[in-house]
């Protein structure tokens, strides 16, 4: 560039068009091997990004049909492995809530879904002991409250016939005086 090209460059810019035409055609006799090889590169530059965007093509490709694949089977485990054991386990909690503490839940696997199932599982049988336990001292109190309600009824009825024949000694006491 400094010893050919720009000196011919800096000598058109100077003179009239008949010498800008000569100079010319000694820029362009200098000038045509570098655009022939400027021509090969940018020529070997086309062919490598298009072998680098049909790459990248196929890799995307292969990512869209790797996640056709694998976002089905995410699903199914998501479904699978959370979503119905936690459905089952708010069905319990349904069934406890209205007094049925004999549900058990069976969750497979290791997890905390599973940890939650057994502590259910747990907290129902704790629950149905207690509940076991109240209704048979209702019932032993019932029991007992009715044999003591018997008992002051008797009571109550002997109350009134002592007060009846209390009654009659007074009056006949009132009479004799």
């Amino acid at each position: 560039w400094n010893g050919g090209i720009e000196p011919m460059v800096l000598d058109i810019l100077e003179h009239p068009d008949d010498r800008a035409r000569q100079i010319l055609d000694r820029y362009d006799s200098k000038i045509s091997p570098f655009v022939s090889e400027i021509n090969d590169y940018v020529g070997l530059l086309e062919i490598h990004f298009k072998e680098e965007i049909e790459r990248i093509d196929r890799f995307r490709i292969y990512a869209l049909l790797l996640f056709i694949i694998v976002a089905p089977l995410v699903v199914i485990y998501i479904r699978k492995g959370i979503i119905k054991p936690l459905s089952t386990l708010k069905n319990a909690a349904k069934e406890m809530e209205k007094g049925n503490f004999k549900i058990r839940i069976d969750v497979k696997g290791d997890d905390d879904i599973k940890f939650l199932a057994e502590t259910m599982n747990e907290m129902a049988i704790r629950i149905e002991g207690a509940v076991t336990n109240l209704e048979g001292i209702v019932q032993q109190r019932t029991e007992e409250l009715a044999v003591a309600n018997e008992e002051m009824i008797a009571s109550n009825e002997e109350l009134q016939a002592s007060y009846s024949q209390l009654e009659a000694t007074t009056a006949d006491l009132r009479e004799a005086n």
